[in-house]
């Protein structure tokens, strides 16, 4: 079952990630709450690993802002993938997780965005691997997915960690 998103904001279970950026009321959805673009990487050419108990992630490299007017924009372009870092964080409880799904505005333009389980439990940033089909420019701030949170009946909480070192 899906929760409320302004329930889910009112719990604490998505917050502004260090109190730079507040939420705002318009980000709140019928189901689902936006998240706002902070940062890009180009996910790079070198291998990841993959090994029971380690993971090593393939190199990443920072995304040059651009200066469009007075405002910073990164530009994403196809056949490369992106990792996302948005404003928001997750703080989930036991019995609450969340996915991240592509805004329809960004689908209509050929850019997906992948992303896991937030399982119950986890706590970090919104983050997630963006897909574009085609040239574009996002303003930072601009809002590029949507959160929604649901039920879970699971009764333990998520044990991994989140970064290099990753469960």
């Amino acid at each position: 079952m899906i929760l409320l998103p302004k329930l889910a904001v009112e719990e604490g279970y998505l917050s502004s990630q260090d109190g730079a950026l507040p939420l705002e009321d318009g980000q709140i959805q019928p189901n689902g709450v936006d998240v706002r673009l902070k940062n890009i990487e180009l996910i790079g050419d070198t291998s990841f690993q993959l090994f029971v108990g380690k993971t090593k992630h393939g190199s990443r490299t920072q995304v040059k802002k651009l200066n469009m007017n007075g405002t910073d924009a990164f530009r994403v372009f196809p056949g490369r993938a992106f990792n996302v870092e948005c404003y928001e964080r997750v703080d989930l409880p036991c019995g609450v997780a969340a996915c991240v799904y592509t805004r329809s505005t960004l689908n209509r333009n050929g850019l997906l965005v992948g992303c896991g389980l937030y399982d119950s439990g986890f706590s970090g940033p919104v983050s997630f691997t963006f897909y574009p089909f085609s040239n574009g420019i996002l303003e930072v701030g601009v809002r590029v997915a949507q959160v929604v949170f649901f039920k879970s009946e699971g009764e333990e909480l998520y044990k991994g960690s989140y970064g290099d070192n990753a469960a």
